[in-house]
């Protein structure tokens, strides 16, 4: 009995094994068909042909904010005096040049800039604030997970909020250049 459970054990390992292997490497993967302005491709589909970015940031001021800010300040977490889901980040906020500030508009408002979120625990390392009129929104950055947090109006019950989402490699590349130019002396964004 024994020597047939040993033998049946293995028979099935090497099955599995060989199934995994052939569906890896000889299946041919879907296609989907192309949606404009998805070049980001595995990332853009996790999100569903439907996705866009009015979806996302569900609220229209966050909408409103995040389409035409009529100020932006980059802030480096650390000790600070802003305080924002968990964390803090220094006050002496960055202002971006006029080129890097339609550069991060541009990819907020790009839905090539998103994917799906990862199950990791938020750690934000830069906090972007977009203010127009009444309205701020805060984006939280944390690049070991590669997800954006953003608050309305520094009010995390509302009931836009907060919301998660997954940089692409697009997005959080895209933002990294950024805030490498704003802390050019910040070894976080130091490329090797």
């Amino acid at each position: 009995m024994k020597r047939s459970f040993l033998y049946g054990f293995i028979l099935g390992a090497v099955v599995a094994s060989g199934a995994f292997f052939a569906r890896e490497h000889f299946a041919t993967p879907a296609r989907l068909p192309h949606t404009k302005g998805s070049d980001d491709g595995a990332h853009f589909r996790l999100l569903g042909p439907d996705f866009s970015v009015p979806k996302l940031y569900v609220d229209p001021d966050a909408i409103s904010v995040l389409e035409a800010p009529e100020s932006i300040q980059i802030h480096r977490a650390g000790p600070g005096t802003i305080s924002l889901l968990e964390s803090t980040f220094d006050a002496a906020g960055i202002t971006p040049s006029a080129e890097d500030a339609e550069i991060l508009i541009k990819a907020f408002n790009s839905a090539n800039a998103y994917k799906g979120r990862s199950a990791c625990i938020n750690e934000p390392g830069v906090l972007v604030r977009l203010k127009r009129e009444d309205h701020q929104l805060d984006l939280l950055v944390c690049f070991s997970c590669e997800d954006l947090e953003w608050v309305l109006d520094e009010d995390p019950t509302l009931s836009s909020g907060p919301g998660v989402i997954g940089l692409s490699d697009i997005g959080i590349g895209t933002l990294r250049s950024v805030f490498q130019r704003a802390f050019p002396n910040d070894p976080a964004f130091k490329t090797p």
